[in-house]
């Protein structure tokens, strides 16, 4: 399984959205038995790409109809939306999004060609609308460090662990974590605001499975909040 984070907010099907927020391609592809998820850190949240490409190992051309490998590659999850303006050469994109099962939604005025810059997410380099991008008002990984102050404003997506407490005075810290994903669970005593690194954790498994830090009680018995980044 591969996870794409992306912690953009839901616009709607609007060319409002793709303004504020875009991608300017997305290129998927994938091998035999793959899963491409699609989600964000929040409960809710969207997608905004000016170009969806597909690739040959995900889906072919019969004549002039697109044809899937295997549909069930695809997973959005509940509550996040991937819109597109446009697709790959000589597929429409009502075609695409029917095939789809309406994962994907078609924006007929979603394509806005230029005003991009690239940028890293997760270690590669991809290109996002330039408002976006120097955003004064947008933190697009939670940080707290808005867009146009934030070096990688894309990378260390922030997650919000669930955190309970054991027999044992400890807490526990627990995510979902992707396939072969890297995490690094943070601290931050009373109201101090400054975080600190716990651990770093890795899933060392292909497919997605619940993660787990145990942290002692401190002393002091103080206030602590915890955070998870994807790395």
């Amino acid at each position: 399984e591969t996870e794409f984070i992306w912690p953009g907010e839901d616009f709607g099907p609007s060319k409002a959205g793709f303004a504020a927020q875009s991608m300017a391609r997305l290129d998927l592809d994938a091998g035999n038995f793959s899963l491409l998820t699609f989600r964000g850190p929040r409960a809710t949240g969207a997608l905004y790409v000016s170009e969806l490409k597909i690739s040959t190992n995900i889906a072919v051309m019969v004549g002039p109809t697109l044809v899937f490998k295997d549909i069930g590659i695809f997973n959005v999850a509940p509550g996040f939306t991937v819109y597109f303006g446009s697709a790959m050469d000589g597929v429409s994109g009502e075609q695409l999004e029917a095939l789809s099962g309406g994962k994907f939604k078609y924006v007929p005025d979603g394509f806005l060609g230029g005003g991009f810059v690239s940028t890293l997410i997760d270690g590669r380099s991809v290109q996002v609308s330039r408002s976006v991008r120097f955003s004064p008002l947008l933190d697009s990984d939670s940080d707290g460090i808005v867009n146009a102050f934030d070096k990688s404003p894309f990378e260390g997506v922030v997650q919000t662990p669930n955190v309970v407490q054991d027999g044992e005075r400890a807490f526990l810290i627990r995510w979902d974590g992707a396939g072969w994903g890297t995490y690094e669970v943070q601290y931050s005593d009373g109201l101090s605001g400054q975080w600190q690194l716990l651990k770093r954790v890795t899933n060392t498994q292909g497919t997605k499975r619940l993660l787990w830090v145990r942290d002692p009680i401190p002393e002091t018995d103080g206030a602590r909040s915890y955070r998870v980044l994807s790395k």
